[in-house]
């Protein structure tokens, strides 16, 4: 008991000296709470490099947010409770993903069967190279390298010195704007709706 009480008392005064910006003092916390935290993540996640790059985003949250951190309570409760969060928003932004990804093939497999498909697919492109223009520059590059390069999300991060999660964020918010903006032209919704 003794232990535990020394071993409480010398984690408080670490998680103090880092919300203070000591980055020695984050550097023992994150050594000391980095493996049980990546098995907890990869629990949950299947692709061990998402599970890395999510671990690494905790960490980056939890340094960001240092000044909020409450040195009496528990450390270890503050990092899981990011820890799910995080997992939370990382799931339903694959869903998202997938979701948009399947009703695009889904939309773009039929055009492809009709007897216009030819019209319908030139109008299509126009309309999708109009709104990859449109992107912010750094995300129409995510972009362009995921869908015309067919770069995998790793080797993105990697080109970009980026994190896969990040990449997967530009991904997720490319996919969803274009599906916003395909939804406020009903003129190339029609032209898809006819030949379905």
């Amino acid at each position: 008991m003794k232990n535990q009480t020394t071993g409480d008392i010398l984690e408080k005064h670490l998680v103090e000296l880092f919300i203070s910006g000591d980055k020695k003092a984050f550097e023992k916390m994150y050594l000391k709470y980095k493996n049980r935290l990546y098995y907890f993540v990869r629990h949950l996640i299947r692709r061990p490099e998402d599970a890395e790059d999510l671990v690494q985003e905790i960490f980056i949250k939890i340094w960001e947010s240092r000044q909020i951190i409450c040195p009496e309570m528990s450390f270890a409760s503050y990092l899981f409770t990011i820890a799910r969060n995080k997992i939370i928003s990382y799931a339903r932004r694959l869903q998202i993903e997938q979701n948009i990804i399947n009703q695009w093939l889904i939309e773009h497999s039929r055009i492809e069967e009709s007897t216009q498909s030819e019209i319908v697919s030139k109008e299509y492109e126009s309309f999708l190279k109009k709104k990859i223009d449109n992107l912010p520059p750094r995300r129409r590059l995510v972009f362009q390298l995921s869908r015309e390069k067919e770069m995998s999300h790793r080797e993105i991060a990697k080109r970009l010195g980026i994190s896969v999660y990040t990449v997967q964020e530009h991904i997720s918010e490319s996919l969803v704007y274009f599906r916003a903006s395909l939804l406020k032209h009903p003129d190339i919704r029609n032209i898809i709706s006819r030949n379905i």
